[in-house]
């Protein structure tokens, strides 16, 4: 109960704050807290969220995106959807 109610209220601050320039690291921890609770749809969500704020802010050619899609490939990869994983890890 404790955690669940900390990701909502965790997912209520980062959808008001769009374009906070430590917004990565509220979206990092609610996706780690899914993983940790195996919970890889939720993380799925919002590994694709930070994706969108990431190439918003930055640009497609940062270094961090290739962290993005990593992440994003190994998730799919958890969920059994293993050609949307490679073609995210290829973009990594």
């Amino acid at each position: 109960m404790f955690l669940h109610s900390s990701l909502n209220k965790m997912l209520r601050y980062v959808e008001e704050e769009g374009d906070h320039p430590f917004l990565r690291q509220p979206y990092n921890q609610i996706a780690l807290l899914y993983m940790t609770t195996g919970n890889y749809r939720g993380r799925l969500f919002i590994l694709e969220q930070l994706l969108k704020i990431n190439q918003r802010l930055v640009g497609d050619f940062e270094w961090q995106l290739g962290e993005d899609h990593h992440a994003i490939g190994e998730n799919h990869i958890q969920l059994d959807q293993i050609p949307q994983g490679l073609e995210h890890l290829l973009q990594a």
